[in-house]
């Protein structure tokens, strides 16, 4: 009779062991979960906060790097591409000539010689005396291929490109090679100011002689 007791003793002390341990195992899961859960919320919430952050920062930069040009007009033959107090640029004439350079590596479908004009206002430079405009560095063809600075033996050397000193107005000629024949052309200039900022305008030949 008393081993009886003792065995039901046993086995109840048993079961309120395995039940103790079931409900803390239960507590400890729980408890993980709501971990697992606070933890995906708090990367969703990092990661919205990052992305808004980016957002801004990049459209912040976006504005910023606009701000750094006063973006080009287009310029027609004959108008006039003017910077308050520092310089006006102007195309006069644009022919067309058969006369080509044998000693060139290039053998263009079309040269064309640009007359222009360049009166310097009001820009002092800081690394060359006066304002040089170079109006070929970027040249693009009809079919939007890149054109290039072509050497015309025909052209008068004394007027090639010099920098203006300030209150004069200079007079060049330069010559240009197309390996596409046709009109339009447009001569993208960029001239970094006294002011700072960088000009932009674009030169459009729709005409030649």
């Amino acid at each position: 009779m008393g081993n009886m007791k003792r065995f039901i003793a046993l086995i109840l002390g048993s079961a309120i062991i395995l039940t103790a341990f079931s409900a803390c195992s239960s507590k400890k899961k729980a408890k993980k979960a709501d971990t697992g859960e606070t933890a995906a919320a708090t990367a969703a919430d990092t990661a919205a906060d990052t992305s808004e952050a980016t957002g801004q920062t990049a459209e912040q930069t976006e504005t910023t790097d606009d701000s750094k040009y006063i973006l080009g007009e287009e310029i027609k033959v004959g108008q006039t591409w003017t910077v308050d107090g520092l310089w006006e640029v102007t195309i006069t004439s644009v022919k067309e000539t058969r006369a080509r350079d044998s000693k060139a590596l290039t053998n263009p479908a079309a040269v064309y010689d640009i007359a222009y004009t360049v009166k310097n206002v009001g820009y002092k430079g800081d690394v060359m005396e006066g304002l040089y405009v170079n109006l070929t560095g970027a040249v693009i063809d009809s079919k939007g291929e890149a054109g290039y600075v072509y050497t015309d033996t025909s052209i008068d050397l004394l007027k090639t490109p010099v920098p203006v000193k300030q209150g004069e107005t200079g007079e060049f000629l330069t010559a240009i090679g197309l390996d596409n024949a046709g009109l339009p052309v447009k001569l993208v200039v960029r001239q970094l100011g006294t002011d700072q900022q960088m000009h932009e305008a674009t030169f459009v030949i729709d005409k030649a002689d």
